[in-house]
């Protein structure tokens, strides 16, 4: 019995050029949204996530120069295009995984590439389906942000929202965020020119802290236990006195306020570089870390 593989190519060397490159695509498309699920079938949702972000994928022969045994070796690039650092970093995180499971669904190449969508390549989507199930699960699009504004935002707003979430915890961290966000005055999220902190509250900028808190310790429920000492998480802008620094090269110290900064000094210390580095794949440039006392 003739294999189907072999039966699939032999009906594709009949196409037209047009149908055979249309064919191929297609099922190079399949191909990775399979070994993606298979990749995060702990995580379904993160899954759904990665896919869409994704913006599109290509195969290329790397025409760079190589040096060392096997520079004459032909060698071939998958590149995958995606357009949210979170994604980009978890998709980095199983990098070795992914590339198991798209060599069993048939794909061949030396090296998976992981690229940031820019300009007009943000606007693909290469799984729209996924796009919509995100919809569903999260509430918002991949490339949309609440259009809040701040002269929008009263005391009355916030009532309201809260008053609808029982877990007082998140109640209470909800009220904070909107809080602080109403209170910038609309400068798009930039710290007031005459301060040179810029503390925040269950911001995109902490919540970004605590994504990348939780990638770096790679133990999601072990990230949570930690997570759970911290009673606030604040960034200070590193700003220098004698002149003006543009918000492109900004740095923040992050604080971690806990009941017991010596114990828990101890146990994130091994995570501080990983931390800092995981953040600024989620462009949020730290400086340091830091471990302080919480207010009682």
């Amino acid at each position: 019995m003739q294999h189907l593989g072999a039966g699939i190519e032999h009906q594709i060397a009949h196409f037209d050029p047009q149908s055979e490159k249309a064919f191929k695509v297609a099922r190079n498309n399949a191909a990775f949204e399979v070994a993606v699920r298979q990749a995060w079938a702990d995580n379904p949702d993160a899954a759904e996530y990665l896919l869409a972000h994704t913006n599109s994928l290509f195969f290329a022969k790397d025409e760079a120069l190589r040096k060392g045994a096997g520079k004459d070796v032909d060698h071939y690039v998958m590149g995958v295009y995606l357009d949210d650092p979170m994604a980009r970093s978890e998709l980095n995180a199983r990098r070795e995984v992914l590339t198991l499971f798209l060599m069993r669904a048939g794909l061949r190449f030396d090296e998976l590439r992981i690229i940031p969508a820019t300009f007009g390549m943000r606007e693909r989507r290469l799984y729209p389906h996924a796009v919509e199930r995100l919809e569903r699960i999260f509430g918002a699009r991949p490339a949309e942000k609440p259009a809040w504004q701040p002269s929008a935002i009263s005391q009355r707003d916030i009532d309201a929202v809260c008053g609808q979430v029982e877990d007082a915890q998140l109640a209470q961290a909800i009220r904070d965020a909107m809080g602080a966000y109403a209170g910038r005055g609309g400068n798009g999220g930039e710290a007031p020119a005459s301060s040179s902190s810029a503390p925040v509250s269950d911001s995109e900028g902490v919540a970004a802290v605590r994504r990348a808190f939780c990638l770096a310790v790679g133990d999601l429920d072990y990230a949570q236990t930690l997570l759970s000492q911290v009673s606030r998480i604040t960034l200070d802008l590193c700003v220098n006195p004698n002149s003006y620094t543009p918000s492109r090269f900004r740095k923040y110290r992050c604080a971690f306020h806990v009941a017991n900064p010596e114990l828990f000094s101890q146990l994130i210390r091994p995570y501080e570089e990983s931390i800092v580095a995981r953040a600024r794949e989620l462009d949020l440039p730290l400086s340091s870390i830091s471990v302080r006392q919480a207010r009682p």
